[in-house]
Order: C-alpha cells, then sequence, then structure tokens
C-alpha cells in the first residue's frame, strides 16, 4: 500500500509494513534528500524566534537530528544520527558534557568529560557490558550487584546509601583468567623512595564526607588481596598495611617435602646463585661443586622452594617456602652450633653465654 501524506509535509503514514498495517501504519518523519539536496537530510528542533535562522551546518550524507540550544543555537547544539550503516554519532557542538539521567537526576559536577550517570537512589548495577555470545549463567552469586547472564563487566555501588564502587568481571568457566589490567607508558621512573610512581599505580586515602583528607590510622589495612570461596565468603590471603606498607601472608603454603632433613644452608646457597645475581660472590671452600652443585634448579623445584623455567630461564620463587627455609637454615645453624659447643671441657663452656649454657643443660649435654 502506497503512502499517505498526513499532518502536511514531512509527516506521513507508512503502510506498507504488514506487520502494523492493520492497525493505521507507522507514522514518519521524512526528509527529502534525494540526489544532491543533502540539505534536506537535517532535522532541526529550535525555539520559535529561530525557525528562519541560517544554523550554519554543512550538508549531511544521512539524516540527522539537531537539538539546538535557545541562548546561542548557531554554536550550541546536540547531534543524534548520522548513521552511516557502520558508526551512529552522538555529538555535543559547543558543550563538554553529555548527561544522562536515570531516575531523574542528571550529574552538574562534572564539567568536561564524555557522560555522567547518575541513577538516582537506585541500587542495581550501574553499568554493565554485555554480549550475547558469552553465557556464564551467573546472576546473583557474586558478591557485588545483581549481573544478567550475558554481563562479563559490571559497575555498581558498594554500599545502596553510602557507595563505592563494586567492579565485577565474569568469564565463562571454559575461561582462566577472570581480569586482565594493562598499562603503557614510557620508561618509567627508577627511583625508590615514598613518592615514587610507576607504569601503574594503586594509592588509597580516607576522607571527611566534607571534601577534606586525612591520614590513615596506624595499622589501617590499606590493600587486601584474597579468595572467594565455594560458601561466597572472602578470605583474606594477603594484606597490606597503609600507613607503612607492612606486608601480612598466609600461612598454609608449604614445600611438598620436609626440610629438615636437607641441608638448608646450600638450598639458601643456591637461591643466591640461581638469581643471575652473582657479582659480589665469593666462593669458598665449603660450596658444594660449583659447575654440579646438589640443589641445582630441578632439585630446588622438586622441594618447593622455586617454579620451574619458562624458555628464557626465567623462574619465580615461592615466598613461604624461601622464608620457612630461612628460618630452618638458622635452627640447623644453632643446632649444629650447639652441637660444637657440647663437646667443649667445662673451663670452655664457662665461657660461653649464659643463655648457649642453660641450653646445654637443658638437653643433658
Amino acid at each position: 500500500m502506497a503512502a499517505t501524506t498526513l499532518f502536511g509535509a514531512g509527516f506521513r503514514r507508512n503502510n506498507a509494513d504488514s506487520t502494523h498495517g492493520e492497525t493505521g501504519g507507522v507514522l514518519e518523519i521524512v526528509l527529502p534528500g534525494e540526489g544532491t539536496n543533502t540539505h534536506s537530510r537535517q532535522l532541526h528542533l529550535v525555539q520559535g524566534g529561530d525557525h528562519d535562522l541560517d544554523l550554519n551546518i554543512a550538508a549531511q550524507a544521512n539524516p540527522t537530528f539537531y537539538v539546538h540550544s535557545v541562548t546561542t543555537p548557531i554554536t550550541d547544539y546536540v547531534s543524534i544520527g548520522g548513521h552511516d550503516g557502520t558508526t551512529a554519532t552522538i555529538d555535543v557542538v559547543g558543550g563538554t558534557t553529555l548527561s544522562f539521567a536515570v531516575g531523574g537526576t542528571s550529574s552538574v559536577t562534572m564539567t568536561a568529560g564524555l557522560m555522567a550517570l547518575n541513577q538516582g537512589a537506585l541500587d542495581t548495577a550501574h553499568f554493565a557490558l554485555r554480549s550475547s555470545d558469552v553465557v556464564t549463567g551467573m546472576t546473583t552469586i557474586n558478591l557485588g550487584p545483581a549481573v544478567g547472564t550475558n554481563d562479563y563487566f559490571s559497575i555498581g555501588k558498594i554500599a545502596g546509601a553510602t557507595g563505592g564502587a563494586y567492579i565485577t568481571s565474569i568469564a565463562e568457566t571454559a575461561v582462566a583468567v577472570g581480569m586482565h589490567f594493562e598499562a603503557w607508558s614510557g620508561q618509567p621512573a627508577t627511583t625508590d623512595t615514598d613518592t615514587s610512581l610507576g607504569v601503574m599505580n594503586f594509592h588509597v586515602g580516607i576522607h571527611d564526607d566534607a571534601n577534606g583528607d586525612s591520614d590513615i590510622a596506624a595499622n589501617g589495612n590499606g590493600f587486601v588481596w584474597g579468595e572467594i570461596t565455594s560458601g561466597n565468603a572472602r578470605v583474606t590471603r594477603m594484606l597490606m598495611k597503609a600507613d607503612d606498607g607492612e606486608i601480612h601472608i598466609g600461612n598454609t603454603t608449604g614445600s611438598p617435602l620436609l626440610l629438615d632433613s636437607e641441608d638448608d644452608m646450600l638450598m639458601i646457597r643456591q637461591l643466591q646463585k640461581g638469581s643471575g645475581l652473582m657479582d659480589g660472590i665469593v666462593h669458598s671452600v665449603y660450596d658444594e661443586d660449583r659447575d654440579n652443585p646438589f640443589y641445582d634448579h630441578a632439585k630446588m623445584t622438586e622441594l618447593g622452594i622455586v617454579d620451574p623455567k619458562n624458555e628464557d630461564g626465567f623462574y619465580l620463587s615461592r615466598l613461604q617456602p624461601t622464608l620457612r627455609l630461612h628460618e630452618g637454615a638458622m635452627w640447623q645453624t644453632h643446632n649444629d652450633l650447639m652441637g660444637i659447643a657440647s663437646v667443649l671441657s667445662p673451663a670452655q663452656r664457662k665461657k660461653l653465654p649464659d643463655r648457649v649454657q642453660k641450653r646445654l643443660a637443658l638437653a643433658g649435654a
């Protein structure tokens, strides 16, 4: 059925769509932009006094809608459309902010930026990225705001009435990595002070709800890393204090083999040699065969002190087993010295520190 004119030029009732033809057709605003008449592909919303104003806008290849300001309609307006088959554009001409209101209140604090999103008093996820080919099945087991089964990233409030951003990244179970952060820059600083910055920086602070800042109290927890267990409980595995950088780590990671039966001191020596920083290492007669040490990298890997090397020879060391290794080396050294002290004569023992004499007496040596 042919289209017919309705209410005057440009407004038409399209009855060609068989889906809606029986209910009166679809209302259209038609812009006559055939041939070289590309200026007609514009639709302008202006106040009454500007209806004959030269708006000085170039011809458009695709239909575009313009909303002009009252005070400066020629230089300040929003254009919507211009879809070229690939890209659609919203342009704030003469302005600095594109503000969206969700719940009735838009932002008034942003002076330059892409957009300000205000969700009013709503407590659901504020921002979400989703894809039809991502199906995680998650909706509510995450500890932040609920997500959709096709969501792979969302941002919402930590607490409904007090704010804070809760960022959630979700991947399907076929993927072993849930989130990546990448930061690219020029060569970073090489200083080592409390004001040094790197390629990626994380800092925390406290405020007073009145645009004032303050220092975090002594022993305040600044950073926490941990796990969400199968019971949706947060379990802290590593913690860093904000005021002095003191680090606390879990104590459950150990070595697969008992180290008291090994020579802990020689393992520490192998850690030194395996670091690749040989400058300053002076070999003594007590070093093992430096070309074929008993505690080579394979043995250290077997004992759970280090991880396997990659194709470039790089590897990671395991912190908790290394700490236990040093503790074990100190205890083995103590036992060795006490064994030497136990064979000294009574006169020589009297020259030893009182604590050593007490340990010998307690041991019945």
